[in-house]
């Protein structure tokens, strides 16, 4: 089995990993100190981490936990976050490098980036002070930036012979985020639904699927990004169950979607759009 194969196979059985451990756990400490954090994260959402990448679900304060890697050559299974950190580190496994390679301007849309610049220069709210993360280099990012260089004029605009900032993230920018920025772990969360939404819910986690949903026009036409769960919302919810119904309503027994956001459903929308 590949990588990718592997890593999706073990994804799919993240939902029934405690149960299996069950007996583990109890044999390291008494079941009933054990509390379950409801769902795997990707390491890389924990702020001050830069290492590689890995899934992990916290089950204990003690850090007892059930943490998997899947990279080019290994395969690392453990029961907490620090154990995995230390066996990534012996076996030289790496993580993304947190730096800005290329030049960045308004209208750019390399989310990756953008979202990683936007990211940094929030840190600075004189520089940034709407803070906005959308991954879309537009004009509160453009002057964000603009900001930026004339704070550091003379790193940024003074070898360029220039007195007041572009808005272009150049050369020398980039290599001023970077010396600020780029070794500090400051690194753009990996968006995730995590809990099930239903018709009447508000909040970010609402907005997340909005936009998620948005992206397929046949299932959310209206595409509307308010971060409450209305009929609209809802209607979408019900296409996107069809047109994954072999994925999402079969297993449940059902033929016609719910317009409820479910754990499969979640788990869906998260393999689609949050990695």
């Amino acid at each position: 089995m590949d990588k990718n194969g592997l890593s999706n196979l073990l994804t799919s059985q993240e939902s029934a990993m405690k149960d299996d451990f069950k007996t583990f756990f109890t044999l390291m400490e008494e079941e009933s100190a054990l509390t379950p954090y409801p769902y795997f994260r990707n390491a890389n959402q924990v702020g001050g981490y830069v290492g590689p990448n890995f899934r992990f679900q916290t089950l204990t304060k003690q850090d007892l936990g059930i943490c998997y890697l899947v990279s080019d050559y290994y395969f690392v299974f453990t029961s907490s976050w620090e154990s995995m950190k230390k066996t990534a580190e012996a076996l030289l496994i790496t993580g993304k490098p947190i730096e800005i390679t290329k030049d960045l301007k308004k209208g750019d849309w390399n989310e990756y980036e953008v979202e990683l610049l936007q990211t940094w220069l929030k840190q600075d709210r004189d520089v940034y002070p709407e803070g906005v993360v959308s991954g879309k280099f537009w004009t509160l990012t453009e002057q964000a930036v603009i900001r930026f260089q004339e704070k550091y004029a003379s790193d940024i605009l003074i070898p360029q012979g220039l007195s007041k900032g572009t808005g272009e993230v150049d050369f020398y920018t980039r290599i001023k985020l970077n010396e600020l920025y780029g070794k500090s772990g400051i690194i753009p969360l990996t968006p995730e639904i995590t809990i099930d939404l239903r018709y009447g819910d508000h909040g970010d986690e609402v907005r997340l699927l909005q936009t998620w949903l948005a992206k397929d026009r046949i299932v959310y036409p209206k595409a509307i990004v308010s971060g409450w769960f209305g009929p609209l919302t809802r209607a979408a919810v019900t296409r996107f169950q069809e047109k994954y119904k072999g994925e999402i309503l079969g297993p449940q027994g059902l033929t016609e979607g719910t317009g409820i956001l479910d754990a499969l459903t979640r788990t869906k929308l998260n393999e689609l759009y949050g990695q």
